[in-house]
């Protein structure tokens, strides 16, 4: 069976072509996005995009492998999160990333403050051509300014 289970891993290496990628996070903790709900009029309806970075910012190609969710604000939700290439206004979503649990905010509740989470995607997802990224949010409260700073942890050619 090794001989087996080898074969499976070289082919799925080659199918992803991650034989020689880095992982990192994009952009860095000072600059990471706000992604909010404000723009969501109803429970369970999509907000608006928000930019991550523009068109040509990452290197060509990455390789998506999944989202850091961090400095929660407002109020306690439970959301998903779609990443986006694309203009502004014709952005196409190319991964969700569901969080199924809840975060409260509230000074009488600290032991409720997540200091992070890690989403990992399912498989790694590759990007090319260096497009825009753009986030949003559908969340089980209506509109607000909740939300969290938004981190992608991508995968990136040894050598880009």
């Amino acid at each position: 069976m090794g001989g087996l289970k080898s074969l499976v891993d070289r082919l799925f290496l080659a199918k992803i072509e991650s034989g020689n990628i880095r992982q990192d996070i994009y952009p860095d903790a000072n600059a990471a996005v706000a992604a909010i709900s404000d723009g969501a009029a109803i429970a369970g309806a999509w907000s608006d995009y928000v930019q991550i970075c523009a068109a040509g910012t990452v290197a060509d190609p990455i390789w998506l492998l999944g989202i850091h969710l961090h400095t929660p604000v407002v109020e306690i939700f439970a959301a998903d999160w779609a990443i986006a290439t694309g203009g502004a206004g014709v952005e196409v979503d190319i991964a969700s990333f569901p969080m199924s649990w809840m975060w409260n905010v509230a000074p009488a509740n600290p032991e409720l403050q997540p200091l992070g989470v890690v989403i990992p995607a399912m498989y790694p997802i590759k990007i090319m051509g260096s497009p825009r990224l753009a986030t949003r949010i559908r969340k089980n409260t209506g509109a607000s300014a909740a939300g969290a700073s938004l981190q992608l942890i991508i995968g990136t050619a040894i050598g880009t």
